[in-house]
């Protein structure tokens, strides 16, 4: 079973459209256990919660 691990500040940064998933990981913000499938699930559930992802317009 996939996993991941972000401080709640990187997750504030996604959440609010400051921060991509891609420059996240990038510096080290986001670490995903498991197999290579379970990753890439775990990082597209991840990515989906991004503004751009969702259709959102941020400021």
């Amino acid at each position: 079973m996939p996993a991941f691990w972000l401080a709640a500040s990187a997750l504030t940064e996604l959440l609010e459209g400051r921060a991509t998933l891609e420059a996240l990981r990038g510096r080290g913000g986001v670490l995903v256990e498991g197999d290579e499938a379970g990753r890439r699930v775990a990082l597209d559930v991840l990515g989906s919660l991004a503004p751009a992802r969702r259709g959102l317009v941020t400021a």
